[in-house]
């Protein structure tokens, strides 16, 4: 097995896959050199100079495909023997890469929670107020206070609920990648690319599958190496919380009468140092969140497809001609 599982479910079984595709794709090619032999003979005995051209260019497109699977076949050695990962320091990119988005997950999940038991006693407060019978009027004495703190709670309570769904689909991507490099593209892509009437298929899906499954998650060490320790963010998130503790709303019902501990909570605590120092630093977190979960994601997915696009003709792949065919058939 090549990584352990990050899910806590069954690893990829790489070395069940490859056992499986090895002989299948020495069967393939072995297949692809009878047919070109028997077309070299054919072109021979009939004095076919075109049949005769076309064996000769297959038969080197038999030896190239020989040479990627035994490229890739070595490929796999490597990393079932974990040489791979001790030539990026012991690091198991996937790892790095579900550690870079679960510490992002683990920091939003902690600015949300102190927000929300912030945010909830000092919404309840903006709508306190006390109703005069002789005037008819209702005196709400904290909502001017606290108003612009609860929507600026409000804004970072939705920009983190937005960047958690981002988030949490960036790992679901890892783990379909993680899933299906190994197991589906690069294996399938071997088969494909021996025979002249899907090279271009196969080369592409080997190139996907060394992007999808190699290149992509090794960008997110760089990646992680560029992010703060989460714990951090959780002690900053925690002060937040802590700042408002004790509340007790059992104390204000209908005929509240302790308007003074309200008051204490409404200027004190509030506009507390802890509270405003903390507020500021999670909403500049926030502001820069957007690098962590679209920038970086985004330049990882740039240079993976970049890699892909580059690699796929060296494997005999025509993006533009297969992107023309898919058009098509949309």
């Amino acid at each position: 097995m090549w990584w352990t599982e990050p899910w806590n479910t069954a690893p990829v079984d790489v070395t069940g896959n490859w056992n499986i595709w090895q002989p299948v794709a020495m069967i393939a090619i072995s297949v692809a050199f009878a047919i070109v032999s028997i077309a070299y003979m054919l072109g021979v005995f009939f004095s076919l100079d075109g049949l005769k051209k076309w064996a000769k260019a297959e038969f080197y497109q038999a030896l190239a495909s020989t040479v990627l699977v035994v490229f890739l076949l070595l490929m796999m050695d490597i990393m079932l023997n974990q040489g791979f990962q001790t030539m990026i320091g012991g690091m198991n990119p996937y790892r790095k890469a579900y550690s870079y988005i679960d510490g992002v997950l683990v920091s939003l999940h902690a600015i949300y929670k102190n927000v929300y038991l912030v945010n909830f006693p000092l919404e309840f407060l903006t709508t306190f107020s006390f109703y005069f019978n002789a005037a008819g009027l209702d005196f709400a004495p904290f909502e001017l206070i606290l108003s612009p703190l609860v929507e600026q709670l409000h804004f970072q309570a939705h920009v983190v609920a937005i960047a958690t769904i981002t988030a949490a689909s960036q790992k679901a991507l890892i783990h379909l990648f993680y899933n299906t490099g190994f197991s589906l593209f690069i294996p399938a892509g071997v088969l494909l690319r021996i025979f002249p009437w899907t090279r271009g298929a196969g080369g592409l899906l080997i190139a996907l599958g060394i992007g999808l499954a190699i290149v992509y998650p090794i960008m997110f060490t760089y990646v992680a190496l560029m992010s703060e320790n989460p714990s951090e963010v959780q002690n900053k998130a925690s002060q937040l919380g802590n700042s408002i503790g004790g509340f007790n709303f059992s104390d204000y019902g209908a005929c509240a009468t302790d308007f003074e501990a309200a008051t204490d909570v409404a200027t004190h605590r509030a506009l507390s140092p802890e509270l405003r120092n903390a507020s500021a630093w999670i909403l500049g977190w926030v502001s820069g969140v957007w690098l962590k979960i679209f920038f970086y994601p985004m330049f990882v997915l740039i240079v993976t497809f970049t890699f892909i696009r580059t690699i796929a003709p060296l494997l005999g792949a025509d993006i533009t001609e297969i992107g023309q065919g898919i058009l098509k058939i949309l």
